[in-house]
């Protein structure tokens, strides 16, 4: 046991309980992480999985005494799977080499505002609750990708990158920016929660050229009056940023940067 503000550096599978400072964990481990108790205090774990087995999963939720997580995984196996705590957490994935097997990982921050790397795979990656950071293919460029990443923010006002390839990305609640990347991106919002965004999204790089599609889910048969393309024009109109599509007024809506309403056309948007 730890008392006062430490910092411990320990194996995999080994107990550590901390005092009423704020303590420091650091863990390297194969998959293993045994006992933490942070005690009272601001506790952090920072914690290095390299080469664990394949699908490999690690759950903040038993570890409720520490505040803040910071974890990277480094495989070459394919299914790693994170769960963040109420903290302000950082996940991480990699490929164990370059150009060797792409992880599709997992990883949810749930409560705090979280950072989530995706690596080289197609990677889910959810916000959760909190103002995070989402980007789907962290640390790969240069290396070919065929795969499709979803990011969910959540509610919160979070920043979301797709990277490479055709990624899906979902602000959810919240004003947020989403940066597709290269390839043919979908930006997607859903009528149920539309009118509750609490604010302005921005797409800072839609590409007519390139492929990218505002998905619209739900809003079809909606009572927003937005429902087709001929009206969401009629929602939509010209700023010097871009342009304006709104869901309830002038702070409730979605700013396309870097285009007009003359660059956009029917394909540029889907209904549901």
């Amino acid at each position: 046991m730890v008392d006062g503000s430490e910092e411990v550096y320990l194996g995999g599978g080994a107990d550590m309980h901390g005092g009423a400072g704020d303590d420091t964990f650091y863990v390297y481990s194969e998959g293993m992480v045994g006992v933490l108790d942070g005690g009272e205090g601001y506790d952090k774990a920072v914690i290095d999985f390299h080469a664990p087995d394949q699908g490999f999963v690690f759950d903040a939720a038993p570890y409720a005494t520490i505040e803040e997580f910071k974890v990277t995984v480094t495989t070459g196996y394919n299914g790693v799977t994170l769960y963040g705590g109420d903290g302000n957490d950082q996940f991480a994935s990699y490929d164990s080499y370059k150009g060797g097997p792409s992880g599709n990982d997992y990883m949810d921050g749930r409560g705090g505002d979280d950072v989530l790397y995706g690596g080289s795979g197609a990677d889910h990656l959810i916000g959760g609750d909190g103002n995070d950071i989402l980007d789907g293919d962290y640390g790969v460029s240069g290396i070919p990708s065929i795969y499709t990443d979803t990011l969910e923010g959540g509610a919160g006002n979070d920043t979301l990158y797709g990277g490479l390839e055709s990624d899906i990305l979902d602000g959810g609640i919240g004003a947020d920016t989403l940066n597709g990347g290269s390839g043919a991106d979908t930006f997607v919002w859903d009528e149920a929660t539309a009118r509750l965004n609490g604010g302005i999204d921005h797409i800072t790089d839609f590409d007519t050229a390139g492929g990218d599609v505002i998905s619209l889910r739900g809003f079809a048969s909606s009572s927003t009056g937005i429902h087709d393309f001929d009206s969401f024009l009629a929602a939509s109109h010209d700023t010097a940023a871009g342009v304006y599509v709104s869901f309830d007024g002038d702070t409730n809506g979605i700013l396309i940067e870097g285009v007009t309403l003359a660059d956009l056309s029917a394909d540029d948007v889907m209904f549901s």
